[in-house]
């Protein structure tokens, strides 16, 4: 069963209502960690590497671990999300009327009054970099920035609940390091608001956790 956790497959709880159009509160979800290639397992001893890696589709349901979370500076230690994938690298989409192209490695952006803030902060955050805003201008190391060249892929994770604002536009985007893998199917479905002898969601159990398709 280790092996299994580490290497393959784990479970996770659900227990909010952010994704209640997919999965519901006191549903127990099977991870695979291969979808998008296996993570290094106890990253505090191993560092970060991923074998058999492959890029998340537009429309699955993933599990990854909190970009925002500062208190854990090792990833795989940090609290759980479970989102649906709306874009990944190289993507454009368009939030709150203003346009964004996702970062992927490689990829170089130019700092300007638009993506400022979101720069300083994705540089802080996941690329490693001592960055500040001082007078309007972004500064690495203390030196002014006009571009930058990112080393990691980006995706943005949304809610299936329409109301919730607490998905990729309260934390931003999500570095590939801190994937986890794609949600496959529901093994177990309970409301814990119910006694231990009701609330069984019997039709859930077993039932297979589908990407959304356009």
């Amino acid at each position: 069963m280790w092996l299994l956790h580490c290497f393959a497959f784990s479970s996770y709880v659900m227990l909010s209502s952010d994704m209640k159009n997919t999965l519901l509160p006191g549903e127990r979800i099977i991870v695979n960690k291969w979808s998008y290639g296996l993570r290094t397992p106890y990253m505090s001893l191993f560092g970060y590497h991923r074998w058999g890696e492959r890029s998340i589709q537009r429309g699955d349901v993933v599990v990854f671990n909190n970009p925002l979370e500062q208190n854990n500076k090792t990833i795989d230690k940090k609290d759980i999300f479970i989102y649906r994938c709306l874009a990944g690298p190289g993507d454009t989409l368009s939030v709150d009327s203003i346009k964004l192209l996702i970062p992927y490695h490689g990829c170089s952006i130019t700092v300007n009054n638009t993506n400022r803030t979101l720069l300083c902060n994705m540089l802080n955050l996941h690329e490693k970099k001592k960055a500040i805003i001082r007078h309007d201008t972004l500064f690495v190391d203390n030196k002014p920035l006009k571009s930058y060249i990112f080393q990691n892929d980006y995706y943005w994770m949304v809610s299936d609940n329409a109301s919730n604002i607490s998905d990729s536009h309260y934390f931003g985007f999500v570095p590939f390091n801190h994937i986890i893998g794609r949600a496959t199917f529901i093994w177990f479905s309970k409301d814990n608001q119910k006694n231990i002898f009701n609330g069984y969601r019997w039709n859930r159990f077993f039932k297979t956790i589908k990407p959304y398709k356009e």
